[in-house]
């Protein structure tokens, strides 16, 4: 007989020998998705073998993502709130005054722009309503000249009362003048 004795056939399809799966190295971390602020990049790899059944995969995932956990902050150009309502008068009445305030926002970052003006206001009351004061009476004027220069003869001294002019107060009692006579 010529020839060999065998065959060899080569099989166009054979089966993968089982390759436990690999990954490769982290590629460079990614651009950071904001120049500031709230911000993250990410980086990946590629799984490499475990193709073929009985083969592994590669655990873990291809991806990895970072949060910056000191971003640089964003310059916000400042705001004032709106004002706050008055607060309640500092008396009930004579001079009083009540004040109102407002929260500057933003601005905490290098470049920002600050609130201009100031954090509160107050208002002075321009016509308060007057406090009862009771009325009392100044000390005597000095005696008026007598009416003659003899005979029966009087003269007058006056005082003024103080604090009546509000609702509520009590009045001087008794009379602004005093008179004496003089009966010679």
């Amino acid at each position: 007989c010529s020839g060999s004795n065998s065959a060899t056939e080569s099989d166009p399809k054979p089966p993968c020998c089982p390759v436990n799966a690999v990954w490769s190295a982290w590629s460079a971390w990614g651009a950071w998705s904001a120049s500031c602020g709230q911000r993250n990049h990410t980086r990946s790899r590629t799984c490499s073998g475990g193709s073929c059944r009985g083969s592994t995969i590669c655990p873990g995932s291809n991806s990895a993502t970072e949060t910056d956990a000191k971003p640089p902050c964003c310059p916000v150009n400042a705001v004032w709130s709106a004002w706050s309502a008055w607060g309640a008068w500092s008396a009930s009445c004579g001079q009083r005054n009540h004040t109102r305030s407002r929260t500057c926002s933003g601005a905490f970052c290098r470049g920002s722009t600050t609130c201009r003006g100031s954090n509160s206001a107050t208002e002075t009351d321009a016509k308060p309503p007057c406090c009862p004061v009771n009325a009392v009476w100044s000390v005597w004027g000095a005696w008026g000249a007598w009416s003659k220069t003899c005979g029966p003869r009087s003269h007058t001294r006056l005082r003024k009362c103080y604090g009546d002019a509000c609702g509520g107060s009590k009045i001087c009692p008794g009379s602004n003048t005093a008179n004496e006579t003089d009966p010679k």
